[in-house]
């Protein structure tokens, strides 16, 4: 049986004060791993026997590289804005930018529809005003993620596992909080409908991603040496999703 166990708390690099979540994990054999979460957190997952003066030297012999990724993050953050779901807003779907139109057709299905660039979102109800309108075009274009994803997600996770010659059990669509995907002791994988926001390669680095999971549970030397075979830049493909994941939101 796996084990794991997590702490939290605030560590100072600096000038700089960064939360922090330690998960101590005997699935873990050797390395300790540092990464930064989109919500500016730090996270260090450790073999379950590693010293705390051990972790605590690693994390300050990397203080500079921490500094430099809280730093890309927030610039990329900041140049997001929240949006209003109105007319003239940018939508992303599979990596590509398209201008939001509402119309209020009483005679036409309320539904989302990209044509020539544009994602029109019609609602029916023309009663609906403010806040309220916002919220129901938010709701649809949720809802079209989804089905988009549903579709685009099974067309990839059938090329790659034919590519791969590994089979899984089922693909299910869900929106873990912090979670791309998944793959359980079953062979069932989750992805996170979220992801078509993002281009494809990186919507194919998910995907494949846990499709090696299916032979190997755990991110051993042999789960990457799987990935590699077969998405050789995966690492800088994970590195821009992590720096980019905080905008495949709808806020």
């Amino acid at each position: 049986m796996n084990r794991t166990a997590m702490k939290s708390g605030k560590l100072t690099i600096g000038d700089t004060t960064v939360h922090y979540v330690l998960h101590r994990s005997s699935k873990r054999k050797r390395t300790v791993a540092l990464s930064i979460e989109p919500d500016l957190s730090l996270c260090i997952t450790a073999p379950t026997g590693t010293k705390t003066s051990s972790i605590e030297g690693i994390v300050r012999r990397r203080s500079a590289w921490i500094i430099r990724k809280l730093a890309d993050i927030k610039e990329y953050k900041s140049s997001l804005h929240l949006r209003e779901f109105i007319s003239g807003e940018t939508i992303t779907f599979l990596g590509k930018q398209y201008i939001l139109r509402v119309t209020r057709d009483v005679r036409a299905e309320t539904g989302c529809l990209i044509q020539d660039g544009v994602l029109l979102v019609n609602m029916k109800n023309d009663w609906l005003t403010g806040e309220n309108l916002r919220q129901e075009v938010r709701f649809e274009i949720a809802s079209w993620y989804k089905k988009q994803a549903k579709k685009k997600l099974k067309s990839r996770a059938g090329y790659w596992s034919k590519k791969l010659g590994i089979n899984f059990r089922s693909l299910i669509i869900s929106n873990p909080h912090k979670r791309w995907g998944s793959c359980d002791p079953h062979n069932n994988i989750r992805l996170n409908w979220r992801i078509v926001m993002a281009p494809l390669s990186l919507v194919d680095y998910v995907v494949v991603h846990e499709l090696c999971h299916v032979p190997h549970k755990n991110h051993s030397e042999k789960f990457w040496q799987l990935l590699g075979n077969f998405i050789p830049d995966y690492d800088s493909r994970k590195k821009l999703l992590r720096i980019q994941g905080s905008s495949y939101e709808l806020f």
